[in-house]
């Protein structure tokens, strides 16, 4: 049985840690436009399970540092290898996916290439995206962290409508004076610790932004899930009493959030871009 191969090289205008941790970070995996999940069974193992409901295991073969990822990998169709080399260049790094794969059915053999080169193109095209995205996400860190300081120390407003106002801005939605004084007590339900006000914010402008991209009241709901179950992952919790185990206490320093909330806009910001 002979193997088919597929190569191909990307240059990018990205630093070479930036192009690996994109490419290897298995717990990012939604700028992959083809695929529906990734489950990782261990720290050499994974499947990943693409649009059509085909499920895929990988076993890491080689994990060396900003050079190389390879692994070995077999659905019910063919098996294979996959290996991603890295290299620095002096505009940034360059990336070349190189595949060698065996297809099981000599009946679906004649169409094998022409899958390969499809599913690599649009790899690379998903990967282009999103390095743009992570440059842009950067770029607008720093704009995040100048708003969210002003809101906090010139204007005195709570993270409910610290996050409402810094997605206005960057998404050019007026937050009208009704939603503003609706989310007076949403920090942590008047300091009660109960679900953050960096949550509720954001929930609240996820409905105001959707509404206005059309979205049904099915989709708002989803998407406000899919949302909160992405920011339970990345920060550990929902509520306040537990991102703020501390509490509320009378000589706590003056917004004492000021850091999570800068990082939460960013991750809001990033999920919103993605949709």
């Amino acid at each position: 049985m002979k193997p088919i191969f597929q190569e191909t090289t990307l240059q990018f205008e990205h630093d070479i840690k930036t192009v690996w941790d994109t490419v290897v970070d298995n717990s990012q995996f939604k700028w992959r436009s083809d695929l529906e999940k990734i489950d990782v069974l261990d720290q050499n193992t994974f499947v990943e399970t693409n649009k059509k409901g085909v499920a895929t295991t990988f076993f890491i073969t080689e994990k060396d540092l900003y050079r190389t990822y390879s692994f070995d990998l077999e659905n019910d169709k063919l098996k294979g290898k996959w290996t991603g080399t890295f290299e620095k260049t002096e505009k940034g790094c360059s990336f070349t996916l190189k595949e060698e794969i065996y297809v099981k059915n000599p009946l679906i053999k004649i169409f094998a290439k022409s899958y390969l080169k499809t599913a690599q193109q649009t790899y690379a095209e998903d990967l282009k995206k999103r390095l743009e995205e992570i440059r842009d996400i950067r770029l607008v860190a720093q704009t995040i962290g100048n708003k969210v300081h002003e809101m906090y120390y010139d204007y005195n407003l709570n993270c409910a409508q610290t996050t409402l106002m810094c997605l206005g801005s960057f998404f050019h939605i007026e937050i009208s004076k009704q939603v503003f004084d609706a989310a007076v007590g949403l920090d942590g339900a008047g300091r009660f610790g109960a679900q953050c006000g960096l949550v509720e914010g954001a929930i609240m402008f996820l409905g105001i932004y959707l509404s206005q991209k059309n979205f049904s009241a099915d989709e708002i709901e989803k998407t406000c899930r899919q949302f909160a179950s992405e920011f339970k992952a990345k920060f550990g919790s929902l509520e306040c009493s537990k991102l703020r185990p501390q509490g509320f206490n009378k000589n706590d320093p003056p917004h004492l959030c000021e850091s999570l909330t800068v990082n939460a806009i960013i991750f809001d910001y990033s999920f919103l871009k993605n949709l």
